[in-house]
Order: C-alpha cells, then structure tokens, then sequence
C-alpha cells in the first residue's frame, strides 16, 4: 500500500487527496456515492496504479522477489517505494514530510465518515502511528 506516492500524484486538494488514500478501499464503478473531487482523486489513484502495473522499473522490481510471494511481490515494493520516498521526500517537496502528514491526518480525522470502513478503521492506527512518517524507518517497514 503506497499511501504516500498515491498522496503526492494527486492534485493537492483535500477531496483528491482523501479519494487517492480510499483508492484502495473502493473497488468497482465510480458512481456518485462520493463527491466529485473524490472520485477523481479514485480515478488518479487507479491511473498511478495501472501505470506502475506496466511499468517497466515497477516489474522489474517484483521480478526481484521471492516468486512465492505471488501478489505480495506488488504491495512489497509499493511499500519499498513509500519508503525510499519518505527518506528523501525533501527531494520531492518543499514543506517537511510531518507537515504533509498532519494534513492527511486531519483529512483523515474531518472527514471520517465519508471514509469506506475498512479505512474508518484503519484511520486510526495510521494517525496514532504517523504511517507517512514512519515509512522512512525500516522496522517499521517491516511490519
């Protein structure tokens, strides 16, 4: 899960970046049950994720992993990518990574109940845990 690339690709509003975030939560047709803005930010997420599933550097990638892993292989370097973007996000963006991730987090927090359920209960342990942040530290990682 690749929470902070899918955050940084998308337009820098509140209701893209909350539809980029419930991108992996909400499966099938777009239909109005989310307001426009968030249904754009879906339609981003799902465009970064048909763009890494062809990319090259993204299959080579997964190539380098236990083939067991099977589907795994794809969220493993997702993951890795969050990380190596969050030890060197200062390359991608002019406001500090704690700063960005305080904003999710009151993204996350203001607007918890147009959240799929599954990311309602998710959104908890990710502010408590600062996910975005933690993603530079390998142990954490590793969980």
């Amino acid at each position: 899960m690749n929470h902070l690339v899918h955050l940084f690709l998308s337009d820098p509003t509140d209701g893209c970046r909350l539809g980029a975030l419930m991108g992996d939560y909400v499966k099938g047709r777009l239909d109005d049950q989310y307001p426009a803005e968030i249904r754009w930010g879906l339609h981003l997420h799902r465009k970064v994720d048909r763009f890494a599933e062809t990319n090259p550097h993204f299959q080579r990638s997964k190539r380098r992993l236990d083939p067991t892993l099977r589907h795994c292989r794809g969220i493993l370097v997702d993951v890795a990518y969050d990380h190596f973007m969050a030890v060197h996000w200062s390359d991608f963006a002019d406001s500090p990574l704690e700063q960005f991730s305080a904003n999710i987090c009151r993204l996350l927090t203001e607007h918890h109940a147009l959240l799929p359920a599954a990311l309602q209960q998710a959104a908890p342990r990710m502010i408590a845990a600062d996910w975005l942040v933690a993603a530079r530290h390998l142990d954490t990682v590793d969980k």
